[in-house]
């Protein structure tokens, strides 16, 4: 078990396009609370090997970035605090040799990221910035928790490899090894409730990976490995 504690530091927006979007873009030190709990285990004379672990984030001010876009102000990012979120998630990691010389390979991990609060500069349907007050000089902020998204983030990841390693000789060891990958789909904008932002998102996808080795092979001074290997087989 373990519990962190960690934070980081404040600043401002400085390419906001206007002075009062500058102020909005202030944003706090940002503070996180984290638990974890998990264990690690070995089975049948280390034959078998599972670990297992489960997390939870407690973010408050977490600072953010945010782009917007509008036909008065044109294009432009501002940082800002999600005033709370949080992050739940697991891992999980196999490895069994089942017979001598084969050992499998198998991981998964799961992140369910959420914002509970993130106060926001109010825009209207034209993207501009929405103000009140006597003077229309005080700015509308909203709750945006539900339109916001954790980007870079994919929800589930999944490994299995196999590999498999022959009886040593003389004039050296052979082995091959192949792995699958395999992610969710990821947001790369934070506020991905736009049209724009919607059509950025990254598909879930899966890659293949191989190895052939032949290792050990004895020289006069040391010995040579030689091996050919490829990512994304397929």
């Amino acid at each position: 078990g373990r519990v962190n504690r960690g934070f980081r530091g404040g600043g401002f927006t400085t390419s906001a396009p206007t002075a009062d979007l500058t102020k909005t873009g202030m944003f706090k030190p940002e503070n996180l609370l984290s638990y974890e709990l998990g264990f690690k285990s070995q089975w049948f004379d280390r034959r078998l090997r599972l670990n297992a672990t489960g997390f939870y984030s407690d973010y408050s001010d977490l600072q953010e970035t945010v782009f917007h876009a509008s036909p008065a102000l044109g294009a432009f990012s501002v940082a800002g605090n999600a005033e709370s979120a949080e992050v739940w998630g697991m891992e999980f990691e196999g490895t069994a040799v089942p017979v001598r010389g084969v050992e499998a390979t198998v991981g998964y991990s799961f992140v369910a990221p959420k914002y509970l609060k993130w106060l926001d500069q109010k825009f209207d349907a034209k993207g501009n910035p929405v103000y009140t007050g006597p003077k229309n000089d005080i700015a509308v902020q909203e709750n945006v928790a539900n339109q916001r998204s954790f980007t870079d983030t994919p929800h589930s990841q999944l490994m299995v490899g196999l590999t498999y390693t022959a009886p040593p000789t003389t004039a050296g060891t052979f082995s091959a090894h192949i792995d699958t990958y395999w992610q969710d789909r990821v947001t790369f904008i934070t506020n991905n409730q736009t049209p724009g932002g919607q059509a950025d998102e990254g598909w879930a996808y899966a890659v293949v990976n191989g190895r052939l080795q032949f290792a050990a092979i004895p020289l006069q001074k040391g010995s040579l490995d030689l091996a050919v290997f490829g990512r994304n087989l397929l």
